[in-house]
């Protein structure tokens, strides 16, 4: 992101702090996230975020709340697993990218435990599979369309001027709420 070239990039940070809030404003304080590689500057973006928003709160982020994937179906739910193992009662998970939540998804099902009712669980990206999965999945969508328009707007003024000085264009993300997230009560219990 250094290099002096034209970029159009997604607010990743920004993406991560609306799905901690999110979180929170819901009433969920015990909550988990599946992170992506951690040499990937999305996923320390997203991760950036949502810390941030957790910090905002007052919430901290433990250490053993964090598992790690790769972005991958198959890395959510063995995150997930892994989250599970360590019993720590969380009410919600956040992961990095949609694909590492519809895996979390798979393993909590597995295990018996009820999407939204027993833990609730954001993604981020808004692929289709979000909208397909059943529950279908909160997520922050990436502005898919805008980052196309812009690209090439970047391209064609490139084309006609060769020695313009480069320029950085970020996206805001923005919530889609759909049915794996739900309001938290430490009353209830979640249920």
């Amino acid at each position: 992101y250094d290099l002096p070239l034209d970029h159009v990039i997604v607010d990743n940070v920004q993406g991560g702090y609306l799905a901690g809030q999110y979180l929170i404003r819901l009433g969920h304080r015990r909550i988990g996230c599946i992170t992506g590689l951690p040499d990937v500057k999305v996923s320390v973006d997203r991760l950036l975020g949502f810390r941030r928003a957790l910090d905002v709160a007052g919430i901290e982020l433990a250490d053993e709340a964090i598992s790690s994937g790769d972005f991958r179906y198959d890395s959510g739910r063995a995150a997930m697993v892994e989250l599970m193992q360590r019993n720590l009662q969380l009410s919600a998970i956040f992961a990095i990218n949609d694909l590492m939540a519809a895996g979390a998804i798979h393993a909590l099902t597995s295990a018996h435990q009820r999407v939204p009712e027993d833990i609730s669980v954001i993604g981020f990206d808004d692929i289709l599979l979000s909208s397909l999965m059943s529950p279908s999945i909160t997520t922050i969508a990436q502005p898919t369309k805008e980052l196309g328009q812009y690209s090439v707007a970047l391209l064609l003024r490139r084309i006609r001027e060769r020695d313009s000085e480069p320029e950085r264009i970020s996206l805001p993300t923005r919530l889609i709420e759909r049915a794996s997230c739900r309001t938290y009560s430490e009353r209830e219990g979640g249920a």
